[in-house]
C-alpha cells in the first residue's frame, strides 16, 4: 500500500482535507431562493409537504388506490323494516353544477370525508326495481318510500316481465320529478352483455301495470299535467278488476294540473245513484295544483277526503268546504249538476 504524501502547506493528507463550508448566501442562489417571493413559495411547499408526509417514516410512498363505494345490501335495517315489511330509501339530489371536479383542497383525513359513501352505494334510479326484485323480502314487500330521488329520475326495470312486488300496497313517489311520461331502462335478458334498453312510458298505466295490489299512491310535487289524467290511465290505476285492487288513496298535490276531465268521465259511472263497485277510492288529493274549475259532477264521487285548497278557481268558496269539509264540498258540486 502506497502511503499518501502530506500537504507541504497544511501538513495533511488529501483524505484529511475537509471540505470548504459555504456561505449562506452561496447556498440560497444555488436553491433560487435570492428573492422574497422564492422564499415564500419555498415555505408554501413544505408546508404542504409536511401535511401530505405520514407521521411514521416510510422507504416508499405508494400513490392512492382508487377507493370502491362498499356494496350495501337494500335488506340492511337501515333501509329495511322487516317487521313492518318497509324499504325507505334515502333521497338524493341531481349534481349541482356540470363540473365533474372540484378546486376545493382535500381534507388531511382524504378525499373520502366529503363523499357520502352509502349514497354512492345505492342505486341511482329514483325507482330501481330491477335491484328491489333480487332481495330476499320482494315477495313480501308491502310499503315502498322512494320520496324526493331525483339523482336518476328514472324506473329500472328487470330484464324480463313479470309481477316483482306482487304485495306491495303503498307508493310514494313524492318529489321524484316525474312528468307525464317516464324514462324506463331495462337490462338485455341476456346476461353479462350489458346491453340496456331505453324507453319512454306513461307513468300512471306503468305503475298500474307493475303494482297491482297498490292501494295508496303518493305522486305529490312530481311535474304531472293534466294531460296524464285521462280516463284509460285513471281507471287503469283506480279502480278495481280481477287482476287489481284499485287505490284507496292518490296524492297528486303540488304538480301541474289544471283541469280534471278523467275524474269527470269516471264519476258519470254514479249517475242516477247507480253503484259501482269497482270505484274504491276514498281520499283524494288535489292541492296546490292550478285547476281553473271544480266540474259539478266531481260531487257524485264516493270519496271520504276530497283536498282542493291552493288552486286558482274561485267557485266554490273556500268556505264551503273549511266549514263543512268534504262532505259539503261534494254536496255543493252535486246542486249544481243540470
Amino acid at each position: 500500500m502506497v502511503d499518501e504524501e502530506p500537504d507541504p502547506w497544511s501538513g495533511k493528507t488529501d483524505s484529511q482535507k475537509k471540505e470548504v463550508a459555504k456561505e449562506p448566501w452561496e447556498v440560497a442562489a444555488e436553491q433560487g431562493l435570492l428573492t422574497a417571493g422564492a422564499q415564500r413559495r419555498a415555505r408554501a411547499a413544505a408546508a404542504l409537504k409536511a401535511q401530505i408526509t405520514p407521521s411514521h417514516p416510510s422507504s416508499t410512498v405508494k400513490p392512492p388506490t382508487p377507493v370502491s363505494p362498499p356494496a350495501i345490501s337494500l335488506s340492511n335495517p337501515q333501509f329495511y323494516n322487516e317487521k313492518t315489511q318497509t324499504l325507505a330509501l334515502p333521497a338524493s339530489k341531481p349534481p349541482s353544477h356540470a363540473r365533474a371536479f372540484s378546486l376545493a383542497i382535500p381534507s388531511r383525513a382524504g378525499v373520502l370525508d366529503a363523499v357520502d359513501t352509502v349514497q354512492l352505494a345505492l342505486p341511482t334510479p329514483s325507482l330501481p326495481l330491477a335491484q328491489i326484485a333480487v332481495e330476499p323480502f320482494a315477495q313480501a314487500l308491502r310499503v315502498l318510500h322512494l320520496a324526493n330521488r331525483r339523482m336518476d329520475p328514472v324506473i329500472r326495470l328487470p330484464p324480463t316481465d313479470g309481477i316483482f312486488l306482487p304485495y306491495l300496497e303503498e307508493l310514494s313517489l313524492e318529489g321524484c320529478g316525474f312528468g307525464d311520461s317516464v324514462p324506463v331502462i331495462r337490462a338485455d335478458a341476456n346476461a353479462g352483455s350489458g346491453l340496456l334498453t331505453r324507453t319512454s312510458e306513461s307513468l300512471l298505466p306503468l305503475l298500474a301495470k307493475l303494482f297491482p295490489s297498490l292501494q295508496d299512491l303518493d305522486l305529490s310535487d312530481n311535474v304531472l299535467t293534466s294531460e296524464a289524467l285521462t280516463k284509460e290511465a285513471l281507471s287503469s290505476l283506480v279502480l278495481s278488476g280481477p287482476a287489481r285492487k284499485g287505490l284507496k288513496h292518490l296524492r297528486l298535490r303540488g304538480n301541474r294540473l289544471e283541469s280534471l276531465d278523467g275524474f269527470t268521465a269516471i264519476a258519470e259511472h254514479f249517475k242516477g245513484n247507480r253503484d259501482f263497485p269497482e270505484w274504491k277510492l276514498e281520499e283524494l288529493d288535489l292541492r296546490d295544483n292550478a285547476i281553473s274549475k271544480l266540474p259539478p259532477e266531481l260531487g257524485l264521487l264516493p270519496l271520504d277526503v276530497f283536498l282542493v285548497d291552493g288552486n286558482v278557481f274561485r267557485v266554490p268558496q273556500r268556505r264551503i268546504w273549511e266549514r263543512e269539509g268534504t262532505k259539503g264540498l261534494l254536496s255543493w258540486l252535486r246542486g249544481r249538476i243540470e
